[in-house]
């Protein structure tokens, strides 16, 4: 009726001003009608607030938000219901209340509720306020929950009780059955709220103030579960609400692109922005790299036949080898760096096992690394030779003048438009055996770049080190699709064991992310100045158990806590961070000590029984499996193994960890490196890494095995090299000074010397050379 009235009014003024009689200009006349429109509509939104509100709502959605929206059939259509959310933003309220056409009646800190700017909207509207504390304003809050669900209303509440800091989901709080009305059914229903953090409402700048946003419109999402069973816990509900999250980004983003795309998209918006530089101080562009990926292109399909699928790189870290990587998927083939650290049979098998018929490299390496050619291999030196300059310069001009589309039209016409193509083939480091060939696909990556980039505070000043070799699927994220995908310098150090250089690269460059293991970070500081180090203010480690003398070793020298991470090639790699609780303390104060973070924003991880696969409550240990957009497609060629660590999209990683209720983890070991001593699970990298703090070596000095004993079923077995400072029995002394666990506690007996501890080229322990090793040194 107000509409119609309104509507009416606003027709019989319009015949009234533009009579004879009255004298109003055409610009008056639109004034003077909208005054009497938002006069009207201000008296709409009092008489209705809920109008006011969807009107917001509607706004919000159309304008700084693109919303996609999963299970709204699960907000029942008439009757009571509790939903139940994680807390990422401001207007979280007002997204969920995009998913139904109902009232919903939201819990409110008292903070907010009393502000003199929404309280009037707040009462108005039917929000409930949650008081400061005091026992009896609470049993007033829960008693009002209550009687909205009686009266068949929509209630939301967040159970964190606070915004997150950090990007990550917090402790879900109890109190939920407190809410439920007696002898009522009310469904609980989980929603996840998803890629809101770094949106301009989210604390992720800090202090809310007005800013214009990166993205706009800035993608969300809303997933809406099945009603949770009655009776679970809020851990068990917080765990609902991830695995939510994993399966809602399991889909591609708005606007997500493969990856060779998106390097498109940035290097012809930022076209001369300094992306990659050398060791030897050369750097390049955005525009001359993907210049020189697609001249490179143009030659590998001349070059590799055209039923090949795979095309191996065998090169360091250069600029040489991210075109060449490059240029294989403008091409429509797949890349597949090799590691040139292996032994040659390995090389081989991985080259057979893959029917690889070409390998990209490079005469000059192969003199380094001394080994010989091959009839497989292209060598740069003599594509480069045979590359005209018409060519060059036909191929200049297209990638200056062509749009994006039409350029990827014509350069890879097979791959730029589907994000789940397979994006890399990535041999495992192969430290529990044989290398298994890894196949990740274009979204994998993406996803777990996204998520990377959220949970750090990506600044558009970043550099990284690009230290990490591309052969290892940590390298290859972070230090060669993050840089190219997000526009920021990366420097490359051919030798990821030379500190001296990687020290003086941070320097000359003013890099501010380094990523590396925590062997490779025990060397570097030996070999750099802390002062070279000064423009750093991330440093993640990965890849093996951060040792905690290392860790305040180098916070002593630079100030900066190496925040640890855990992931596996499978998982392209990234799961989860050791961040504190605020995104303006990252990089200076961790999250918890020991602790490998929690799963980055789309990552789900449970921890389950070993053999049962029952999930376990909280600081229990058990077997880690992951669920999210980053698990692999599976293993290249072996459906069987796949099918072994891949079931229902939960990936096992074969680690046994516990989870607290907030959602860290801590890793005890992998289940491949336990002993069952007396009928106990003993993990040997707990004891190695006691041991290590004990040693205080500078290299790494210990390493711990097992060997079968016919009376307690297995044994500890310690190698130890020169370095190693203590004798068999000061070592046993000082563990027992621990107080850890007697079956922990290695005999005198069990000490072997060695000339040094078997490692990868990628920092790893080599898991089958160290068995096969104890099994020597114990038979001799």
């Amino acid at each position: 009726m107000i509409c119609f009235g309104a509507v009416l009014a606003s027709g019989l003024i319009f015949h009234f001003l533009g009579s004879e009689n009255i004298s109003f200009s055409p610009e008056l006349m639109l004034v003077t009608l909208a005054a009497l429109t938002l006069i009207v509509s201000a008296y709409a939104f009092w008489l209705l607030p809920e109008f006011a509100l969807r009107f917001v709502v509607v706004a919000l959605t159309h304008s700084l938000y693109r919303i996609r929206i999963s299970g709204e059939e699960n907000i029942p259509e008439k009757g009571p219901a509790l939903l139940v959310a994680n807390h990422v933003s401001f207007v979280d309220g007002l997204l969920i209340s995009a998913c139904s056409s109902r009232i919903i009646h939201f819990l409110m800190h008292e903070d907010y509720y009393r502000s003199p700017f929404l309280y009037p909207l707040a009462r108005i509207v039917g929000f409930i306020e949650v008081p400061n504390g005091g026992p009896r304003k609470m049993s007033l809050m829960f008693e009002q929950t209550k009687d909205f669900l009686r009266r068949g209303e929509v209630v939301c509440v967040f159970p964190e009780g606070k915004l997150t800091r950090n990007g990550l989901m917090d402790e879900f709080k109890g109190g939920i059955n407190r809410m439920m009305p007696e002898g009522m059914n009310v469904p609980i229903i989980p929603i996840r709220l998803g890629m809101i953090w770094g949106s301009i409402f989210s604390y992720y700048y800090g202090r809310l103030k007005f800013r214009f946003p990166r993205e706009l419109p800035h993608p969300a999402s809303v997933s809406i579960g099945p009603p949770a069973p009655p009776d679970c816990t809020p851990f068990e509900l917080r765990q609902i609400v991830s695995e939510l999250g994993a399966e809602a980004e399991m889909l591609p983003r708005p606007k997500e692109r493969p990856l060779h795309c998106q390097f498109v998209k940035v290097a012809k918006q930022h076209p001369f922005r300094k992306l990659l530089k050398d060791g030897n101080g050369v750097g390049l562009t955005a525009f001359e790299t993907l210049l020189r990926g697609v001249i490179l292109s143009r030659e590998i399909r001349k070059l590799v036949p055209e039923e090949d699928k795979f095309v191996a790189v065998l090169l360091p870290n250069t600029s040489a080898e991210t075109i060449s990587l490059l240029a294989i998927l403008f091409a429509d083939k797949v890349p597949a760096p090799l590691n040139y650290t292996a032994a040659r049979e390995s090389l081989d098998s991985a080259v057979c096992k893959a029917g690889i018929t070409k390998i990209i490299t490079s005469r000059l390496f192969l003199k380094k690394i001394n080994m010989q050619e091959s009839p497989k291999m292209l060598f740069l030196e003599d594509i480069a030779a045979g590359i005209s300059k018409k060519s060059r310069i036909a191929w200049t001009l297209l990638c200056a003048l062509l749009p994006c589309r039409v350029l990827l039209d014509m350069i890879s016409p097979e791959s730029h438009r589907d994000v789940f193509k397979t994006a890399v083939l990535l041999f495992s480091s192969g430290s529990t055996g044989t290398p298994k060939g890894v196949l990740l696909s274009h979204h994998n990556i993406n996803s777990d770049v996204y998520s990377f980039l959220r949970i750090m505070g990506w600044q558009s000043t970043d550099g990284i080190a690009g230290n990490l070799p591309l052969f290892h699927s940590f390298g290859f994220t972070t230090c060669f699709w993050l840089p190219l995908t997000s526009g920021c310098q990366v420097a490359y150090i051919p030798n990821p064991l030379d500190g001296k250089a990687i020290g003086e690269a941070i320097a000359k460059h003013k890099l501010t992310l380094l990523l590396v293991t925590p062997s490779f970070l025990q060397s570097y500081m030996r070999k750099w100045d802390p002062k070279q180090l000064s423009s750093l203010r991330l440093v993640v480690s990965g890849a093996e158990k951060l040792r905690h003398d290392i860790a305040e070793k180098f916070k002593e020298s630079t100030g900066l806590a190496v925040v640890e991470g855990y992931g596996c090639t499978e998982l392209s790699p990234v799961v989860s961070i050791n961040i504190g609780n605020s995104i303006l303390n990252i990089g200076t104060i961790p999250g918890r000590e020991g602790s490998i973070g929690a799963p980055m924003p789309g990552i789900c991880v449970k921890i389950v029984d070993p053999e049962t696969r029952k999930p376990l409550p909280p600081d229990t240990e058990g077997l880690m499996l992951v669920k999210g957009p980053n698990v692999m497609q599976g293993y290249l060629n072996d459906p069987e193994k796949t099918a072994e660590v891949l079931r229902d999209n939960w990936y096992n990683t074969g680690d046994i960890a516990r989870m607290n209720s907030d959602g860290y983890l801590t890793i005890t070991g992998r289940l491949s490196r336990f002993s069952k001593i007396a009928g106990e699970m003993v993990p040997h990298e707990m004891v190695e890494a006691n041991l290590a703090e004990l040693a205080l070596c500078e290299d790494r000095c210990v390493a711990v095995s097992s060997l079968p004993d016919p009376d307690r079923g297995e044994r500890l077995v310690v190698l130890v090299t020169s370095s190693f400072p203590l004798s068999a029995e000061d070592a046993v002394a000082k563990l027992r000074e621990r107080n850890l666990p007697n079956l922990w506690i290695p005999r005198v007996n069990s000490f072997y010397k060695i000339a040094e501890i078997p490692m990868l080229g990628t920092g790893k322990l080599d898991l089958p050379k160290l068995k096969e090793l104890t099994k020597m040194l114990a038979n001799s």
